[in-house]
C-alpha cells in the first residue's frame, strides 16, 4: 500500500500587521503594529512573461482561508507581511487582495535587502 503524502492546503503561517499613522509631535513612542491576521496560509509565486516575451516578472501570493465577509479587519495596501515557510521567513508589503473560491488571496511584494 502506498504511503499517503501529508500535503495540507495551507502549510505555512503568516502575520499581517498595520502600523497606524505616527505623529512625532503628539505621540511619545512609536505605536505598536496592529495584527490584522495571524494564522495558516499557503505562500507561492506565479511567473508571468510580457506579451512580447521579453520581461519575466514574479508575483507573490498568500492564500488565506478567510472569505471576504469573515475578516474582522481587511488587509490594505502597504500592510506588513511576514510569512513563515518552515526553514526561513519572508517579509514584504501587501499590494492587493482578491477573493477566491476558498478564501482570500493577498498579493504582496517581497522586501529584499
Amino acid at each position: 500500500m502506498a504511503k499517503k503524502v501529508n500535503n495540507p492546503r495551507w502549510p505555512h503561517t503568516v502575520v499581517i500587521s498595520r502600523i497606524k499613522e505616527f505623529n512625532p509631535l503628539e505621540d511619545i513612542a512609536k505605536p505598536e503594529p496592529i495584527v490584522i491576521y495571524e494564522g495558516k496560509c499557503r505562500s507561492y509565486q506565479k511567473e508571468y512573461v510580457s506579451v512580447a516575451g521579453e520581461v519575466q516578472t514574479s508575483k507573490r501570493i498568500i492564500s488565506i482561508p478567510l472569505k471576504n465577509n469573515e475578516w474582522d479587519v481587511i488587509p490594505l495596501e502597504n500592510d506588513r507581511v511576514e510569512v513563515n515557510l518552515g526553514s526561513y521567513k519572508e517579509e514584504g508589503r501587501v499590494v492587493d487582495r482578491m477573493p477566491n473560491y476558498v478564501g482570500t488571496e493577498i498579493y504582496w511584494e517581497y522586501d529584499r535587502n
